[in-house]
């Protein structure tokens, strides 16, 4: 039976129950529990912190069954539950509009997960929790999301995007760098950060390199045009110094004038395929 469910002098015992309230934190009181009047005890388990607040400051509790005392009752009064020495796992997404861009402006995100613990629990209280009534698993993704997408940002500047696929730094080198920019960070928060996986980044390899080639091949038909415009003009200055003869000129100029337009149809469709890509990948 669960402890929260016994009776004792009169009044129930309150404790969390974990699988109905689940999270790293639980206060009372909350929207489930809207009231400590209710209840004349409750219950600390050996594997949770529990705190109580005291002129503005949290007071922590030992394990084992205490009183519910009126200033628990009255107001500001609130009793902080929380798990600690669990490691935990969430997963956790930094998309593509947090605005992270490589080297060669390439905007990336990426998603996976981290393993933590909660080490210090009146800091994570006082820093984190503050007034929330919980501290639910989203949350924690939410913050744990944003602290590695302030750690990634000048780590993915420094790296063109196809270098963050192809050496694999997803795997290796982004974990070791995200984990040590944001060790110091988050021991301030009483969190101890232990390992990042990430799982995949995007855009993906072969849009960037579809990018890269398309881009490529643009900027050598662009040369392509300036050489052939620079040929025409070259010839145009020939005839006019009467270096050149009129059918010669006919001939060459009309050569020209079709590659010229020839040129121009490709860079168009080379740069229309560029602006979608750079728009999948931008």
């Amino acid at each position: 039976m669960c402890i929260r469910d016994r009776f004792r002098k009169g009044g129930r015992v309150l404790s969390w129950s974990h699988e109905e309230f689940p999270g790293v934190v639980w206060r009372v009181p909350n929207e489930a529990v809207p009231s400590l009047r209710d209840y004349d005890e409750f219950a600390v388990r050996h594997f949770e912190r529990c705190f109580r607040v005291r002129d503005g400051k949290l007071v922590e509790v030992p394990a084992g069954i205490h009183r519910v005392e009126d200033e628990d009752r009255g107001p500001g009064g609130a009793i902080y539950w929380c798990l600690v020495e669990k490691v935990w796992e969430l997963p956790f997404a930094v998309p593509r509009v947090k605005g992270l861009y490589t080297k060669d402006g390439v905007n990336i995100g990426f998603h996976g997960s981290v393993e933590f613990k909660i080490t210090d629990p009146l800091s994570f209280l006082s820093s984190l929790v503050a007034e929330r009534h919980a501290y639910s698993g989203d949350e924690l993704k939410e913050w744990i999301s944003e602290r590695v997408a302030s750690a990634s940002r000048e780590l993915v500047r420094r790296h063109d995007a196809e270098e963050l696929h192809k050496r694999e730094m997803g795997k290796a080198r982004i974990n070791a760098i995200i984990t040590s920019s944001i060790f110091d960070e988050l021991e301030i928060y009483g969190v101890e950060f232990l390992k990042i996986r990430i799982d995949g980044i995007v855009p993906p390899l072969k849009d960037i390199l579809r990018w890269k080639k398309t881009r490529e091949e643009y900027e050598e038909a662009r040369s392509d045009e300036g050489e052939v415009r620079w040929k025409i003009e070259r010839l145009n200055q020939s005839y006019a110094e009467g270096r050149l003869g009129a059918e010669e000129y006919r001939v060459l100029s009309g050569k020209y004038e079709r590659e010229l337009e020839e040129i121009k149809r490709r860079v168009e469709d080379l740069k229309f395929r560029l602006d979608m890509l750079e728009r999948e990948i931008r």
